[in-house]
């Protein structure tokens, strides 16, 4: 136990520069994410940017893909959140059963596409584990740029499973940094629960 703090520690001292940034940058997106506050989406993508290049050194190839995937939907959630039809901010709402079902079935298919290709076309250590919650992230960020609740069921399940992910590829700060989201994601479940039902009393 000593063996495995102490690599750890060693890892976190030397973490580069711009892993620190995207850290940094990750948090803040999220602490303002779950109060609803549009700055989520500059910091947002400073993060991303910053882990496309980081997964690629790693070979968490479907990673990277989804960090890219994520600046093109974070500009469309930076638009979709600052208006509405109404001209007013877009309200928390939550998915009816069939559209759960249906994330459920495109989270499945997303997954097993990103291990076909993974598996067979690149050197991937981690092939099932880096799909999955490159399928988990996708979806979670699209429920996110339209306010649905359930995206923060997304983005805890997906953190529980990258805590030790990204230690085991060596990303050890990030490893600290999941373990902040996965708090603030279940920080901003409540308070997106909270602001959900008020909208329903408005």
């Amino acid at each position: 136990m000593t063996d495995i703090w102490g690599t750890l520690l060693a890892e976190i001292i030397n973490t580069p520069v711009m892993e620190y940034i995207a850290v940094i940058t990750g948090i803040i997106s999220v602490w303002y994410c779950r109060k609803e506050n549009i700055l989520v989406y500059p910091f947002g993508l400073v993060n991303v940017l910053i882990y496309v290049y980081l997964f690629f050194k790693t070979g968490m190839y479907a990673n990277m893909a989804i960090n890219a995937v994520f600046f093109i939907t974070s500009l469309y959630g930076w638009y979709n959140w600052s208006r509405n039809s109404e001209g007013s901010p877009l309200r928390v709402t939550i998915l009816s059963p069939f559209y759960k079902t249906l994330f459920v079935i495109v989270i499945a298919i997303i997954s097993l596409v990103l291990y076909f290709i993974l598996k067979r076309y690149t050197d991937s250590p981690i092939p099932w584990m880096d799909s999955f919650t490159t399928a988990l992230f996708i979806v979670a960020m699209w429920l996110q740029a339209i306010k649905k609740r359930e995206t923060w069921i997304l983005w805890i399940v997906g953190d529980i499973l990258m805590i030790p992910l990204s230690i085991f590829m060596g990303l050890a700060f990030t490893g600290l940094q999941y373990l902040a989201f996965l708090f603030l994601a279940t920080s901003g479940y409540i308070e997106w629960t909270k602001s959900y039902k008020t909208t329903l009393k408005a």
